[in-house]
């Protein structure tokens, strides 16, 4: 495993959502310099308090060893955020975690590889789509990696780390350097669509969602049974509404489409209360309602 120098292992994150947020506080609470690249002004606007707040959750949630020591004004002095991609981008390591859409990501790998020298390694935060997707959009597939990063980033201890089909060992190791300097343990896992964790979670969720919409059982008491009867922390449901319920349309729409198997198909009620702008905690309701609000 790499050592890794903060002093000279500058990051970026691209897309600073409630993923992206969760992750810059994360790197620099570890002593990184980031820059955040968001190009949504609302995004934007709100993204101080959103770091505060996750700053917050992280001191009273987070492991000892894992919970911020840096005041948070310190932290924030590390972070800086822009509107726009720019021409040239000298970092590390660029951690991507835009919304789950192809045609998105695509545009953006490709401005990436334009604007990024030979040493920086591409992370993808995706939910579902393959490494060896995104490998077609850039030309350094063995400087490309997954890091599944859990909601909340600066929280959440463990990551899934994936091996695309051309990834290096060389980077493997760097990636392994950084995340340890994270305070995060990892599984390495090869690619495949939903990686291991949303491959299997997507399915428990959409399926969750079916006996819902069917009148099997009301969305308390799934979330319920999966907490008292399987020693689960949360219900799906209530995982879905933690992750966004767009986030979840978005990434059964890439393994349906990516494997050609309407298996994966969006229940109907998913896709009833995306449209309806409730994306659960995010916007305050979703299969269940919460006191914060849209930031």
């Amino acid at each position: 495993m790499t050592d890794i120098d903060v002093a000279d292992f500058p990051v970026a994150v691209i897309g600073g959502g409630v993923m992206g947020n969760g992750i810059a506080l994360n790197v620099a609470m570890s002593g990184f310099d980031v820059t955040v690249v968001e190009t949504d002004a609302q995004a934007r606007a709100s993204f101080n308090e959103r770091l505060r707040r996750a700053y917050q959750l992280a001191r009273f949630v987070a492991k000892p060893e894992s919970a911020p020591r840096a005041p948070f004004a310190d932290i924030c002095a590390r972070i800086r955020i822009v509107d726009a991609l720019p021409s040239r981008l000298d970092v590390a390591i660029a951690i991507e975690c835009i919304t789950e859409n192809v045609a998105a990501k695509a545009r953006l790998y490709r401005a990436l590889e334009d604007a990024s020298p030979p040493r920086t390694l591409f992370a993808t935060n995706t939910s579902c789509i393959s490494v060896a997707t995104i490998d077609t959009w850039t030309q350094r597939p063995d400087r490309t990696v997954g890091i599944h990063f859990m909601n909340p980033a600066a929280v959440r201890d463990a990551v899934e780390l994936i091996r695309g089909p051309h990834t290096s060992d060389q980077t493997i190791d760097t990636v392994a350097g950084f995340l340890g300097r994270l305070g995060k343990r990892f599984n390495i896992v090869n690619d495949a669509t939903g990686f291991v964790i949303n491959r299997v979670l997507m399915v428990a969720i959409n399926e969750a969602i079916g006996l819902v919409e069917r009148g099997v059982a009301s969305a308390e008491d799934v979330d319920a049974l999966f907490v008292r009867c399987l020693g689960h922390q949360t219900g799906p449901l209530a995982t879905a509404d933690l992750i966004g319920l767009d986030v979840i349309r978005d990434s059964l729409i890439v393994l349906r489409d990516e494997s050609n198997d309407r298996f994966y198909e969006p229940k109907a009620l998913l896709s009833r209360l995306v449209a309806a702008g409730s994306l659960g905690h995010k916007t305050g309701t979703g299969f269940h309602t919460y006191r914060e609000t849209k930031a």
